[in-house]
């Protein structure tokens, strides 16, 4: 059996009622036999009791819903969700939380409430004895996912289920059938009841699918994003990628419509530019809808992406970088642009540079599914290498003179645009970085005080 915790045993042993284990660890266990996956609990017990119990061993209780029978402990730097055996109630629509939650001994009740039979396995956690209400052990040897109840009551229930398919099946490298599918497809609208900010952290894990275990598909996180486009999920996701689908582009370039290839531009990307990868085409379908061609789509595609990002309420940090690789993407797509203002452009815009690679790669692995080295990577790549050994300074602290030795011959205005004007200058000359020069070069910049 797989590794449980002591201070888990401890509050299990406490309790007046079994305490079992429920979800991914159990479920991954039965699949490879590692320890991975996050650790539910679950029991008859009454929440108030675990409560209890759980203070006493020196849980700290993060959060609490005694209406629903769930609170959020916390004991040596991991969280542990607990929640008593309940069936639930859904108000009409795809809202996330349940209204009304009846408490149970019965493990069979509880085990319907949840999604699929395969997240529907309890681990007695003293006794190790492995319990399967519903059939989700002959799931994992099928490799296949199916709902705990009919697909329409699970679906037709909680919008967020749709994702959970999509993201389970990419992550454990499962298929669905095709009734299953259909059934996620007739209640795809009840995405509109969730909130966005719980469908982009959904989405963010769909990214990731193939990353989550050792067992994921390499292409889980492609196949997750192509279930949502099969069942029209990703039409209430990101309506405006979505319009996209069928728009056909220059066949000498590109394989696939500007929706497929957003998709396989994800496939083919590295981890850290997947959500830039899912969004840099999405400026097209306006393009194209307004202006009868895809010019300048890089540009529109960065004030449509900033939209969809607020909405998401992604993070400032996530929201630059993936605004600047949205709008940059195209940059020297013909190989013309000049050495020069490559390097400027590069020194510019450094923190980015390697991540806007990693993006035109995938989006030219994507056009025609083309895994060799673009030309464009080798051609940036030649020109840092070189910039790398003639000692090119990439970033203002790499420059031969200091903020402070500049203020202190009387350049204290515009600082920030004199240093900015003078690394540019040796990214172009990397000659010029000695202080001397650079100091000559600041009093013409900007004249002394």
């Amino acid at each position: 059996m797989f590794k449980i915790e002591s201070h888990i045993i401890n509050l299990a042993k406490s309790l007046s009622s079994r305490l079992y284990i429920v979800g991914g660890r159990v479920r991954n266990f039965l699949i490879n036999g590692e320890n991975s996956g996050d650790i539910d609990l679950s029991s008859p017990t009454s929440v108030c009791e675990v409560i209890e119990k759980a203070k006493a061993l020196g849980f700290t209780v993060l959060r609490e819903n005694l209406a629903l029978g769930s609170a959020h402990l916390y004991y040596d730097g991991k969280e542990y969700e607990f929640t008593t055996f309940r069936s639930e109630s859904y108000a009409s629509g795809g809202g996330h939380k349940p209204i009304v939650a009846e408490f149970t001994t019965d493990i069979y009740l509880d085990a319907t409430r949840r999604d699929f039979k395969c997240n529907a396995i309890y681990c007695d956690i003293v006794s190790g004895e492995i319990l399967d209400p519903l059939g989700g052990i002959e799931d994992i040897k099928n490799k296949n996912l199916t709902t705990t109840l009919s697909p329409d009551k699970v679906f037709s229930a909680d919008g967020v289920r749709i994702l959970r398919l999509a993201r389970f099946a990419g992550e454990l490298n499962f298929s669905v059938d095709s009734d299953t599918l259909a059934s996620a497809k007739k209640y795809a609208s009840n995405l509109k009841d969730i909130s966005s900010q719980s469908v982009f952290l959904e989405l963010n894990k769909i990214l990731m699918a193939d990353q989550k275990y050792s067992f994921s598909s390499k292409t889980g996180h492609y196949t997750a994003l192509k279930i949502l486009d099969d069942i029209r999920a990703l039409d209430y996701i990101l309506p405006e990628l979505t319009l996209g689908r069928g728009m056909a582009q220059r066949k000498d370039y590109h394989n696939h419509d500007v929706l497929e290839h957003s998709l396989r531009c994800v496939k083919y990307s590295a981890k850290n530019v997947r959500l830039s990868a899912l969004l840099h085409d999405v400026g097209k379908p306006y393009a194209m809808k307004t202006y009868g061609k895809y010019n300048d789509h890089a540009s529109f595609g960065e004030e449509i992406s900033k939209a969809v990002l607020s909405r998401w309420a992604v993070n400032k940090t996530l929201t630059k970088k993936t605004l600047f690789l949205v709008k940059n993407h195209m940059i020297d797509i013909d190989g013309n642009t000049s050495e020069n203002k490559i390097r400027a452009f590069i020194v510019k815009n450094y923190p980015y540079i390697v991540d806007l690679l990693a993006l035109k790669q995938a989006d030219f692995s994507a056009s025609k599914d083309d895994l060799s080295i673009c030309s464009a990577k080798l051609k940036w790549r030649g020109i840092i290498d070189k910039m790398k050994y003639e000692k090119t300074p990439f970033t203002i602290k790499e420059l031969n003179v200091t903020a402070q030795e500049l203020i202190s011959i009387g350049l204290n205005k515009n600082l920030s645009g004199v240093l900015n004007g003078l690394l540019i200058d040796c990214a172009v000359s990397p000659r010029l970085n000695k202080k001397e020069t650079l100091v000559k070069l600041a009093l013409k910049k900007r004249p002394v005080n």
